[in-house]
């Protein structure tokens, strides 16, 4: 089991980085946010009441390399610091997420049963590290907070995770860790996910 469920840098991405992603991300067509599986022809009425009942979001995609270039020196730190030392090769279009008032995403996690047999290059792969970076003020949204429950470590403790409501932090964690975003009460809470993903854990 490892010592580090999760690694944070708080404050550390510069807020300019943010703005720019903020502004590049609210350019692009959103959607709703669906859960693993779903895919948007498939949705019926009823299937998209199950889903809200899990995840209410708006989210956008995209692949700039710029972002990859900024983010993914963090990722490289956080995986030696925290002693994961994960082997992995690439990372998924990153998720913009846009959760308003009563939106939220109820207990997850990021990685698939079985590896990507559908989707590529990133065949044979499984998501290994989950990154979130916070693209909001603190003051700019209540409610909305990211925890953590270490199923198999403790039976039902959450960890909150304060820091990561402040702009500019970012989080990673293995893409196995269960986690949530609690409803927001008031105003916008907007953040980044990028999926890096190698072979399948062994």
């Amino acid at each position: 089991m490892h010592k580090n469920l999760f690694w944070m840098f708080r404050k550390a991405v510069p807020h300019r980085f943010c703005d720019d992603v903020l502004k590049h991300c609210l350019s692009l067509q959103d959607q709703k946010g669906l859960t693993g599986g779903d895919k948007i022809p498939d949705i019926t009425p009823e299937s998209m009441k199950r889903i809200e009942l899990k995840r209410r979001s708006r989210i956008a995609w995209t692949s700039d390399p710029w972002i990859y270039n900024e983010l993914h020196a963090w990722l490289f730190a956080a995986n030696k610091q925290a002693e994961w030392n994960y082997e992995w090769s690439v990372s998924e279009p990153c998720q913009f997420t846009k959760y308003g008032h009563n939106e939220m995403y109820d207990w997850h996690s990021d990685i698939n049963e079985n590896p990507y047999t559908d989707k590529g290059r990133f065949n044979g792969l499984n998501r290994k590290i989950s990154m979130t970076l916070t693209l909001s003020n603190t003051d700019e949204y209540t409610g909305g907070d990211f925890e953590f429950k270490f199923r198999n470590r403790e039976k039902d403790e959450i960890h909150r995770i304060e820091g990561t409501r402040e702009k500019g932090s970012i989080i990673f964690f293995p893409s196995f860790v269960w986690h949530r975003v609690t409803p927001v009460t008031a105003g916008n809470r907007y953040s980044l996910v990028i999926w890096s993903c190698g072979k399948p854990f062994r």
